[in-house]
């Protein structure tokens, strides 16, 4: 039942409140920006193996630029290596946050190939 002045209305046992909502007020800040690098931390020399930089807050759409064992630029970096090394993505995101992570791969020297 509902009465003047009364916030609230009940429906058979169940109670709705009422709400207030400020349209002019701004939306909260997005989560802080983070990266994590999905692939192999121990490969097989000479083997290809694929990477991938997981952004995740801050504003998409996100931009990789990776160095180190490899470069390129993309969510997704695919390469072969002899040497072990450390693997870098740097994330940029639609406002200019940048954050930027790094693993180390180790090589398994079968064959000769290190």
């Amino acid at each position: 039942m509902s009465s003047a002045g009364n916030a609230t209305q009940s429906f058979g046992g169940s109670i709705l409140y009422n709400s207030v909502y400020d349209v002019n007020a701004p939306p909260p800040p997005p989560p802080p920006l983070s990266v994590a690098i999905n692939g192999p931390t121990t490969v097989d020399a000479g083997v290809r193996n694929e990477y991938f930089s997981v952004p995740s807050g801050g504003v998409g759409p996100y931009i990789t630029q990776w160095s180190g064992l490899a470069s390129g630029t993309g969510p997704h970096i695919t390469f072969s290596t002899t040497q072990p090394g450390g693997l870098y993505a740097d994330v940029t995101d639609a406002t200019g946050v940048h954050t930027s992570i790094g693993i180390y791969i180790d090589v398994n020297c079968g064959g000769g190939l290190c």
